[in-house]
């Protein structure tokens, strides 16, 4: 992540405000070769387990016909 969005989801939890991660986000932690991460991938699954301070969202029809609208 870039220093900025670091610096963002510090100042939220800080605040305790509520952080959400996409499921589909999880999948690709886990399986897309090449995606540079600070830490392995099972480190970063195992430290989003509930009682996390992340709320993991599912990908439901909705967001896939939001993503789908958003075109190119």
């Amino acid at each position: 992540m870039s220093r900025e969005q670091d610096r963002v989801i510090a100042q939220a939890l800080r605040r305790t405000e509520p952080l959400a991660l996409s499921a589909v986000t999880l999948m690709e932690i886990a399986v897309i070769p090449g995606v540079r991460l600070l830490s392995s991938p099972q480190a970063i699954l195992d430290a989003l387990e509930p009682g996390s301070d992340f709320h993991i969202v599912p990908l439901d029809l909705a967001i896939a016909a939001e993503v789908a609208a958003l075109g190119d």
